[in-house]
């Protein structure tokens, strides 16, 4: 099966969860590891991405985390990744991402990054 995308995102990942900003009742941001780690890895996708329409259809998302320390949930990174994939305009939709399937976290104090593969979901 061939893939819509594979490429790197250069830098660690951080979740949005973790230390969320509080503007006021009712407003919460994500965190601002996650705002710089948005800021750094759109571009990156966008250029991987190279002005394709957005894909809409079911999807499995296989994600490398190689994480500076060894903190954070799967599901948290995920998540980011998620975001960032619809925030560039590979995905129309996160919703769209229905499979994780071969997604792990791993550890590189020294090279941290996420290697990702985007193809169609089987089945």
């Amino acid at each position: 099966m061939s893939a819509f995308l594979s490429c790197v995102i250069l830098g660690a990942c951080r979740t949005k969860k973790n230390s969320s900003q509080l503007i006021r009742p009712g407003l919460i941001l994500p965190s601002k590891a996650y705002l710089t780690y948005e800021k750094m890895a759109v571009p990156q996708l966008r250029m991987a991405w190279a002005g394709k329409n957005p894909l809409k259809e079911p999807l499995n998302l296989c994600a490398r985390f190689y994480r500076d320390r060894d903190a954070g949930d799967l599901v948290g990174y995920l998540q980011a990744l998620c975001d960032v994939l619809e925030k560039a305009g590979v995905v129309e939709d996160d919703k769209w991402i229905k499979g994780f399937d071969g997604s792990r976290l791993m550890l590189d104090r020294v090279h941290p990054e996420t290697a990702l593969v985007l193809t169609p979901l089987d089945g």
